[in-house]
């Protein structure tokens, strides 16, 4: 059998001092929101009446999450955050991610953009947008 070297960090971004201080300086940035650390994942359904976003944020308060609506793009963003024991502790396994994170999602035209609405409940961030009606035009030729 063949033995594995694990290394816990292996996969991130970030380095493990980074990592454990959500400090992302020097980071790409993306967006106005600063470098990106990582990206929740999402499920995004439509029907007749409308497209709902679910994104999985466990942990996260209202506080750690900002969404905005521009240029047609619906903007997620928002940090999770480390919190670091005052003592000394060893820690031999981080596998969630902290730091910055952000998703943006391309909505279609036909979206009301004043019924936007979100709620968190469980972890789960989840963004009802109601489609507008099709309008018609009659236009006159002269």
């Amino acid at each position: 059998m063949a033995k594995l070297n694990w290394n816990p960090w292996m996969g991130l971004d970030l380095s493990a001092d980074e990592q454990l201080r959500g400090d992302t300086a020097g980071r790409p940035a993306a967006g106005d929101h600063g470098g990106m650390a990582w990206a929740p994942a999402a499920d995004m359904v439509e029907d007749e009446k409308r497209i709902t976003i679910q994104v999985d944020v466990p942990g996260l308060s209202l506080e750690d999450i900002g969404v905005e609506l521009r240029k047609g793009e619906l903007q997620l963003y928002g940090r999770r955050r480390f919190e670091k024991d005052a003592r000394k502790n060893v820690y031999h396994m981080l596998e969630r991610t902290y730091g910055p994170f952000g998703r943006t999602f391309s909505l279609p035209r036909n979206v009301d953009q004043d019924s936007i609405r979100a709620h968190l409940k469980d972890g789960v961030l989840t963004i009802v947008i109601s489609k507008s009606k099709p309008r018609r035009r009659t236009i006159s030729v002269e």
